[in-house]
């Protein structure tokens, strides 16, 4: 069966992004997050599509949710309840990639996080909702260490649901 996701970087204090980029160079987190999401469909808003360079991710089925956007290359979505309805007859993994309105939609649904927590405090304008990590289990932790190819120290983590919200 199918299982839906969602994958997320944020500072110590839910930073996502700043002015429509990362805050941030992981090139760790970069090839954790391709690991992750190859060969899935990947489910993320116009800013975020924006954010990527207005191209699709290889090797990835890319959907964007945008009333306004209108792009050949990847299959757009009007409302978060079709990108649900589409979704529910997928015969393979999806996974929601950002922003942060479309990571409130979704949490309540998903069942596995992938969470990389870099470990500073930055500024930027763009958030991680609120989310309480007891309804979650944390099955892995990898961490990684400020280098040469990484700008911070970090941590990812990968969750897979307990409890569904009523």
């Amino acid at each position: 069966m199918p299982r839906s996701s969602l994958i997320v970087a944020y500072d110590e204090n839910r930073l996502i992004g700043a002015n429509g980029k990362l805050p941030w160079h992981l090139t760790d987190d970069l090839k954790n997050f391709k690991k992750i999401t190859l060969n899935k469909t990947v489910i993320m808003g116009r800013k975020t599509y924006e954010s990527i360079g207005s191209k699709p991710l290889t090797n990835r089925t890319n959907w964007v949710l945008s009333k306004t956007l209108n792009d050949n290359n990847v299959i757009c979505f009007k409302t978060w309840e079709d990108v649900l309805q589409a979704a529910t007859k997928l015969d393979h993994d999806w996974c929601i990639i950002g922003g942060s309105s479309l990571y409130q939609k979704a949490l309540s649904i998903v069942d596995d996080l992938y969470i990389t927590q870099v470990k500073a405090k930055l500024q930027g304008d763009a958030y991680f909702p609120d989310i309480d990590l007891s309804k979650w289990l944390c099955k892995k932790k990898l961490k990684f260490n400020k280098n040469n190819f990484n700008d911070y120290d970090f941590c990812c983590y990968s969750y897979s649901r307990i409890t569904y919200d009523k």
